[in-house]
């Protein structure tokens, strides 16, 4: 993949305006963040991405090709995704990060990128610890923090060319966040990541930055240029950056 590219994207249904007039690339291997407050139509976003919907005006393309003229299979096999409403299966540890896909040999190096591989392989069968007790009472059951740790452990382990992490550090401690951003600059420079999220903790080494409000994208740019502009996305960032120091304290 070379270049995905919302061109005039709009969504609506029941005369009802959900996404206007959305324009904007990424370039293959670029690190872009989508923010903004809840509701402002970035998850849509994403789901018209993979094509769970379809635009009602515009076009989406990757090179310049219109992305109904694909396969619908082989296009959602260009990305991983994983959403905010994840969900792990009454299954094995490996089977739950693999998802049946051929990337066994990944797994390993992908734990231990979220910092899960040794708590969960000196569990008394390993990878193999079926979690849940749904189908078997020596099932592990995982707090949040944990459960969301795994979720994201398959964009590591995954071979697609594209990335999307919609807002994947809800139940994670401010010390995992941040883990999770260095590895994901760090390991996966040769992908296509795509992160969501209305915490703006993510977007310091960002390549671009989509600040979205009610359906549209009003600002866009690198850090830097959005808060040299002083409009949304600063003044966020500013209300945000002094919650958290004001915990740190």
């Amino acid at each position: 993949m070379a270049q995905l590219t919302c061109e005039n994207v709009s969504l609506g249904y029941d005369n009802k305006t959900i996404l206007s007039n959305l324009s904007f690339s990424v370039n293959s291997g670029d690190y872009l963040c989508i923010v903004g407050e809840n509701g402002s139509g970035k998850s849509t976003l994403i789901k018209l991405l993979m094509r769970l919907y379809d635009v009602t005006d515009g076009t989406i393309s990757i090179n310049h090709a219109d992305i109904k003229k694909f396969n619908l299979e082989n296009y959602r096999a260009l990305f991983t995704v994983v959403f905010q409403d994840f969900k792990l299966f009454a299954t094995s540890i490996e089977e739950n990060i693999t998802l049946g896909n051929d990337v066994k040999e990944n797994v390993v190096q992908a734990m231990k990128y979220m910092e899960i591989f040794e708590k969960f392989s000196t569990m008394k069968y390993g990878l193999n610890t079926q979690l849940s007790k749904e189908f078997d009472d020596e099932g592990v059951v995982l707090s949040g923090g944990q459960s969301q740790k795994l979720a994201v452990t398959r964009a590591f382990a995954s071979k697609a060319k594209i990335i999307i992490l919609d807002e994947p550090t809800a139940s994670l401690d401010p010390e995992s966040e941040h883990l999770l951003y260095e590895n994901i600059y760090e390991h996966m420079k040769e992908k296509t990541v795509i992160f969501v999220s209305h915490r703006l903790t993510s977007t310091i080494m960002a390549d671009k930055i989509i600040m979205m409000d009610s359906g549209q994208i009003c600002e866009c740019g690198t850090h830097e240029e959005l808060m040299a502009l002083q409009g949304s996305y600063y003044e966020l960032f500013q209300i945000q950056a002094a919650s958290y120091r004001e915990v740190s304290k």
